[in-house]
């Protein structure tokens, strides 16, 4: 991948997704600036996939 669409992607990450959130029944998660999500349970590396044809 080339190291400007992943600047792309970690912006886009960082603009949109990353943060803390809680859903309906009180579980907090977060999905951070690093492209990690991390729960209470579990915790693993994410990617984004963007179509630019949109």
């Amino acid at each position: 991948m080339a190291e400007e669409h992943r600047a792309i992607l970690h912006f886009i990450n960082r603009l949109i997704l990353a943060g803390d959130y809680v859903d309906e029944k009180g579980r907090k998660y977060r999905f951070t600036r690093e492209m990690q999500f991390v729960a209470p349970q579990d915790s693993f590396a994410y990617e984004l996939i963007v179509d630019a044809a949109s």
